[in-house]
């Protein structure tokens, strides 16, 4: 397990972007990419410095999203072909990832990150409109009450979720319901996502 941990935190790191992947670890001083804001391997003062290639600028922007949303490839790959067909498809694939369940749990503070959330939800901690849901990619309709799973409410972890959830700061696309539920209101934009990459380079990467 060691060795998997330090491989998240070596993604942000080779990326050069925070991405948030070890939630509240991210936010301390503990943070690995504030301790060593250089690329993994032999040192800042030891690696040549070499500029990237067109190519290699729309890999890094690719990958970063990649791992903002916790996508594996063949996943992120079929999501864009799908919206590759449609109109405004840079917001239409935000909003799509946006309204999965894992990036609601994420949002409404309930989970400290994507990874977190994901781990929640696979464990039945949530439900959607009065049904237990325990799919990540679940999509999230516009009006539906997400909320905890009473079943769970007496589980030791519970606790914590609620302060994380009284804490958090929620998107204008969620609001906050009584009994620690949330709804979703309206499909985010581009801007209000604030994605820490370049959406043009993701879809240029799949459109070929």
């Amino acid at each position: 397990m060691p060795r998997a941990k330090e491989k998240v935190c070596k993604i942000c790191r080779r990326l050069g972007t925070k991405l948030l992947l070890k939630g509240e670890k991210c936010f301390s001083s503990k943070c690995v990419f504030l301790r060593k804001p250089y690329p993994p391997g032999y040192g800042l003062a030891k690696r040549r410095k070499m500029g990237l290639s067109e190519f290699g600028k729309i890999l890094r922007e690719k990958q970063k999203f990649k791992n903002w949303y916790n996508l594996k490839e063949k996943e992120l790959k079929n999501l864009v072909k799908k919206v590759l067909k449609k109109d405004n498809p840079d917001e239409r694939l935000i909003q799509l990832l946006e309204s999965r369940l894992e990036s609601i749990v994420f949002r409404a503070g309930f989970a400290s990150s994507r990874r977190e959330a994901r781990q929640l939800i696979s464990h039945r901690f949530f439900k959607v409109e009065n049904r237990v849901v325990n799919i990540p990619s679940f999509l999230v309709k516009v009006g539906n009450l997400l909320s905890l799973n009473e079943k769970k409410i007496n589980k030791k972890n519970i606790e914590k979720m609620k302060k994380k959830f009284e804490k958090a700061s929620l998107p204008e696309w969620l609001k906050k319901e009584n009994d620690f539920s949330v709804r979703l209101t309206v499909l985010p934009s581009i801007k209000e996502s604030s994605v820490p990459c370049d959406l043009e380079y993701v879809l240029e990467f799949y459109s070929k």
